[in-house]
């Protein structure tokens, strides 16, 4: 699964209505084609209920429209819970996992994911500084989302990482380190120039300049 350019975060406490009609105004929103490797990351208040709940449902025209589905498995896990976790999302096209910087134990989740038949499921971890993405790396994530590089409202009084830390530790693994917080069209130019292999957002993933921002991620040079 090739590094998403640009991934839509859901916001959390949305109900499938509200995903179904963001969902609606962005692929509609979106130049067919020329969108390039995306991806939607579901955040539930309960990420079991991702498949009886209508969710994956919801997201279909997404898919359809050539998104990947991740889904952020929340909080720390048992590893009974874990197991089941996986075991609920192996028969969906899911293709990642996102963890928690904390208790992310992305070797417990491989394996549970090997024994499901499902090593195709990327893992990625959210990560707050250098030190965190030296850490879930090493510990067997594919992939990094560092966060907040820029101040945003959805993180109100979290320090920013700023462009320079951000670029030192995008630079340090190249193709693997994804730029959260603070994104939109204006940021999109100058994290890619830092060497992130991809941006995600909340707000402007599903605002009426989410066709620029995707626009600007597949226009971005690769690291």
């Amino acid at each position: 699964m090739p590094v998403p350019r640009w991934t839509a975060l859901t916001t959390p406490g949305w109900r499938t209505v509200d995903l179904q009609l963001a969902a609606r105004s962005l692929v509609a929103s979106l130049a067919p084609g020329r969108v390039g490797p995306w991806a939607v990351q579901l955040r539930l208040d309960d990420p079991a209920s991702v498949v009886t709940g209508g969710w994956l449902e919801a997201v279909a025209p997404l898919v359809a429209a050539g998104a990947d589905i991740s889904l952020n498995v929340g909080g720390t896990r048992s590893p009974s819970d874990l197991v089941r976790m996986v075991e609920t999302i192996a028969p969906t096209g899911i293709a990642c996992l996102q963890l928690p910087e904390r208790a992310a134990r992305p070797l417990l989740w491989r394996r549970a994911l090997d024994a499901a038949d499902r090593s195709d499921v990327v893992l990625s971890c959210s990560c707050h500084s250098g030190a965190g993405v030296d850490a879930a790396l090493a510990a067997g994530a594919d992939r990094v989302f560092v966060s907040p590089v820029f101040a945003t409202p959805s993180k109100p009084g979290a320090a920013p990482l700023g462009l320079d830390a951000f670029g030192a530790v995008a630079r340090r693994y190249p193709g693997r380190v994804i730029a959260l917080g603070g994104i939109d069209v204006d940021t999109v130019a100058p994290v890619f120039a830092q060497g992130a292999a991809g941006v995600a957002c909340i707000r402007a993933a599903w605002d009426e300049t989410a066709a620029l921002l995707s626009a600007a991620c597949r226009l971005a040079p690769l690291p």
